[in-house]
């Protein structure tokens, strides 16, 4: 698993990042609600989940598009990844626990399925992007920032046909009773997936609100966050406190790997699945993180969604505000405001090729 990842970040000398190990052996993870002391513990959970990367030689995205995502797919690959953690979530359980058998249970193959990069695959690349153009006027091959990649996941689920819907809490805001209506569903009950849309700081993060970020991604309802570096895009599951730093656990999908599909010839399934996961550890530093992102939380009934909101209306620093009822979204959150996506930097893309 660990070829398909570049050498650390410490060997190329960037102390802000650490690949491949941990930032202290003696210091305990959290990962998306579980905490592990052992490092085997460690990446076996980080290892279940689905990690979704740059792939060439698809079909033209449109007929006469792209034929590989390299440079400009990352944020829609995070976002894969976080609505794939969505149906491991409900289909599979928080404790499943992944191995080359896997492909035996029908339940996780039909998940894998919805990824592949076809345009008739319900969450494929090509859907993905298509939608973006169409609803969100993103050009196919335009690099997505985290809230329009929010407004895309909601787009693509809202006929419930994956089993839940999604919705993105708009202006730093999470109304009660919309998003209780969200899951009540007009009398049809379905979990639902919160996207929160959030940025902490101007240039990068500040640092009040690095508690809130561990706060998150330590309740289990969390399904993940979008973000990363400007126009570098990672899917965040967990974090470690050190003396120093609290740095964050992620899956980059700056890898391109061949397409499970090819113009060529097809990818034998359990290669495809293989593909999908990696034991090798990336981590930043909060601080040096960009500070738009979005978050995501997941809840199958309005009793876990009343649960969550108790618990974070008493987290210091929150950057977003919980009110009861729709005429009170104009409430003030003065701490924080969402502005358009960071979609303009010149930062370099992070490529490595797979053959």
């Amino acid at each position: 698993m660990s070829r398909f990842f570049p050498s650390s970040g410490d060997q190329s000398g960037d102390i802000n990042e650490i690949r491949g190990e941990l930032p202290d052996k003696n210091k305990c993870v959290t990962l998306l609600g579980k905490e592990y002391e052992e490092l085997e513990d460690i990446q076996g959970d980080f290892q279940s989940r689905l990690w979704f990367t740059y792939r060439r030689n698809f079909a033209s995205i449109g007929g006469s598009g792209p034929t590989s995502d390299q440079g400009w797919g990352c944020m829609l690959r995070a976002g894969q990844m976080l609505v794939a953690e969505c149906l491991l979530r409900q289909r599979l359980g928080r404790n499943y626990v992944w191995s080359e058998s896997s492909i035996e249970d029908e339940r996780y193959t039909e998940i894998l399925e919805l990824f592949r990069d076809t345009h008739s695959a319900e969450l494929s690349l090509q859907q993905i992007a298509l939608t973006g153009a169409t609803a969100e006027k993103r050009a196919v091959g335009e690099w997505f920032g985290p809230n329009t990649m929010a407004q895309v996941l909601k787009r693509i689920t809202k006929s419930r046909s994956l089993g839940f819907g999604v919705t993105v809490a708009m202006d730093s805001v999470v109304s009660v009773e919309d998003v209780s209506a969200e899951i009540i569903n007009g009398g049809k009950p379905t979990p639902l997936v919160l996207m929160i849309p959030l940025r902490l700081g101007l240039n990068s993060v500040n640092e009040i609100y690095v508690n809130p970020l561990k706060i998150f991604l330590a309740s289990k309802y969390c399904v993940g966050i979008m973000g990363g570096k400007p126009n570098q895009a990672h899917y965040f599951v967990g974090y470690q406190e050190t003396v120093e730093d609290t740095w964050l656990l992620y899956l980059d999908p700056h890898t391109t790997q061949q397409s499970p599909v090819s113009v060529n010839n097809n990818m034998p399934f359990e290669q495809f699945d293989k593909s999908l996961h990696t034991d090798k550890l990336c981590w930043i530093k909060a601080l040096k993180l960009d500070p738009s992102l979005a978050v995501g939380f997941f809840f199958n009934t309005v009793e876990e969604f009343i649960l969550w909101t108790k618990e974070v209306r008493d987290v210091p620093d929150l950057p977003f505000g919980v009110v009861d009822k729709v005429s009170q979204r104009k409430v003030a959150v003065s701490s924080v405001t969402v502005t358009a996506d960071s979609d303009d930097s010149t930062s370099d893309y992070e490529v490595l090729d797979i053959y």
